[in-house]
């Protein structure tokens, strides 16, 4: 039993000073390292590609081959023309066509794309379930927040760090005593307690007094063992 409370309070304090970390760099700092990933991804934005017309077709009347490209490519064009038909093949027949469109509809950032992204984080294909997390998370709508909470205890891992991420996209501290909760689980994969330390460092200022409360009641549970 002291095994388990010396792993939970690893964790814990590796977070703590995670955060600490973090929140010491700079003001602006996190600002100016965006402009520099912006400005990167502009580069690859003048590529060359297909028109979003001939991309939508393949999308809905290619092969399988066809539509997973398709569905990429829509993404990288960022243009919100393609977004109903993005949505649609969020249930097309093929694993790998629903999570490009996933991941393309949190590219592109309409936000029609909530409510469908929504219905696919609680569908029965796992790894569905883990792209629209991170695609809400791209999206930063609301209307997603208590969904990605509840995400946090379903039974894939990879959904649960997923939906950690994408909670600390939104950097609202509403989501710390969620995912401390969570934190350091027996059950969880490393995966899914880095997510959580990543969601709460994002989160900042708000997670520093919830980690050290959460501390000392372990240290106050451990000391029982």
């Amino acid at each position: 039993m002291s095994k388990k409370f010396a792993f939970s309070a690893g964790i814990l304090i590796l977070c703590f000073l995670t955060l600490c970390i973090a929140l010491s760099f700079p003001p602006g700092m996190s600002d100016h390292l965006a402009v520099v990933e912006t400005s990167t991804l502009s580069i690859t934005d003048t590529l060359p590609t297909p028109t979003v017309r001939s991309l939508m077709t393949d999308l809905v009347y290619g092969n399988v081959d066809q539509r997973e490209s398709a569905a990429h490519a829509l993404g990288e064009t960022k243009d919100a023309t393609a977004v109903e038909a993005l949505i649609a093949a969020l249930s097309d027949d093929h694993s790998q066509v629903r999570l490009q469109a996933a991941a393309s509809l949190g590219k592109i950032g309409d936000i029609r794309a909530v409510e469908p992204l929504i219905s696919a984080l609680q569908a029965d294909d796992v790894q569905l379930q883990a792209r629209a997390a991170e695609s809400l998370g791209q999206l930063g709508d609301h209307r997603a927040f208590e969904h990605l909470i509840a995400a946090l205890a379903v039974d894939n891992q990879y959904t649960r760090a997923a939906a950690a991420k994408a909670l600390g996209e939104f950097k609202d501290p509403a989501a710390v005593d969620p995912l401390i909760g969570f934190l350091g689980r027996p059950e969880s994969i490393p995966e899914t307690n880095a997510a959580i330390v990543e969601a709460l460092t994002s989160i900042g200022d708000p997670a520093i007094e919830p980690l050290l409360r959460a501390l000392q009641g372990d240290d106050r549970s451990k000391s029982r063992y």
